[in-house]
Formats: structure tokens, C-alpha cells, sequence
């Protein structure tokens, strides 16, 4: 499907048909048949779908996914009595346990789908993350909105009256902390990848 690697190498562009970018390049297609020949072979033969993991493991991960958050909001009655620390502590292991889950369950989808099907999914994050920050943003401006972020404060507070512009302006911090975090970490994430990819293509690790 790929075709031969001299085949490949005598399509490359003048520009990068010099020594360092042939090897380069050569090395990187040499990554690319070893992590994707087993599925490309698959596909010429007619087969949609490479092995899956077990069953039980995917199971198990979407359970330590969403049992911990399940579990903070039905004893939430009972997180009111209880010292802040506690609180804190009990509710930072769930997030943990929830995000290492969802890490893990996107490696493994990772390594099932195809190179469309993971342009898909890298479009669909990338522009829905996007959209969805920016709709956040718009619908912090109408009243209705903030007006039902106080009442849950309230509710799940225990407060009957919280101070709305505490609660908007805390709401509003934290959401600018989500979106600030995210692109300092997209753009060190991208950095390092670059840094990585771009090391000598005769580099043996």
C-alpha cells in the first residue's frame, strides 16, 4: 500500500533531497511502517478492526472514570460537615482517578483507530475545545446564566445566600485558570514534540 522506499524517496521534493533531510525523512518512514505496517496490512486483506483490548480492562478503567465523581456528589450531605482539608483531599483523588482513567481510555482508542479515524478525533478536539470556551464566555455575559451558577453555588454550597458577584467573579477566575492552563500546556506539549521530532535522524534512541 505504502510502496517501496526508494519508490517514496525519488518523489521527494529537489529541496529535500539532500543527505541529512533523506535520512531524516528515511527514518521517519521507517517509524511510520513499523507502528502502522501491521494495520495497513490488515486493511489491504479486508479487515476493519485491529485486536481490542480486553473487555474487563476498559471496563474497569470507565469504572474508576466515573464512579469516584458519583460518588463525591451523592455524599456531598455529608461533605458538608466536614473539615475542608478532608474535603479537598476526597475530591482531589476523584478528579485524579478520573483523569488517569480518561488518559488511559483514549490511549488505548488511540491505538485502535486508523489515520483518519485520529484526524477526526484531533479536529473534533481541538475546534470543539474552542467553541465550547468560547461559548462559556458568551453565556457568562446573560443574567439567566449567572443567576442559575448562584443558585448551584447555593445549593451545593449549603448557603442560602451566597454573594453572587463572589461566586461569578470565582467562577470566572476558575474558568479563565482552565482555559490559560490549557494553552500553556498546548503550546509546551507542542514545543517538546518538536524539540523531539527534530533530533538527528541517525539519533539510534
Amino acid at each position: 500500500m505504502w510502496g517501496e522506499r526508494g519508490v517514496a524517496a525519488n518523489r521527494l521534493p529537489a529541496a529535500l533531497t539532500g543527505e541529512r533531510d533523506h535520512a531524516k525523512l528515511t527514518w521517519q518512514y521507517d517509524k511510520f511502517v513499523v507502528r502502522f505496517g501491521s494495520r495497513c496490512d490488515t486493511v489491504d486483506q479486508g479487515e476493519t478492526h485491529m485486536p481490542s483490548p480486553t473487555r474487563s480492562r476498559v471496563l474497569a478503567l470507565a469504572v474508576i472514570m466515573v464512579v469516584p465523581p458519583i460518588a463525591i456528589l451523592a455524599s456531598i450531605p455529608w461533605l458538608r460537615h466536614q473539615p475542608d482539608g478532608l474535603v479537598f483531599l476526597l475530591t482531589g483523588i476523584a478528579a485524579t482517578l478520573t483523569v488517569l482513567a480518561s488518559i488511559a481510555l483514549a490511549v488505548i482508542n488511540d491505538r485502535q483507530i486508523d489515520e483518519w479515524q485520529r484526524s477526526n478525533a484531533r479536529f473534533s478536539s481541538q475546534w470543539g475545545w474552542t467553541v465550547g470556551a468560547g461559548m462559556v464566555a458568551l453565556l457568562l455575559a446573560l443574567p439567566p446564566v449567572r443567576d442559575l451558577i448562584v443558585s448551584g453555588a447555593a445549593v451545593w454550597g449549603g448557603t442560602p445566600n451566597p454573594d453572587s458577584r463572589l461566586v461569578i467573579t470565582t467562577f470566572t477566575f476558575g474558568f479563565m485558570a482552565v482555559v490559560i492552563t490549557q494553552a500553556i500546556c498546548t503550546m509546551l506539549l507542542s514545543l517538546g514534540w518538536h524539540v523531539w521530532m527534530s533530533r538527528d535522524a541517525r539519533d539510534p534512541s
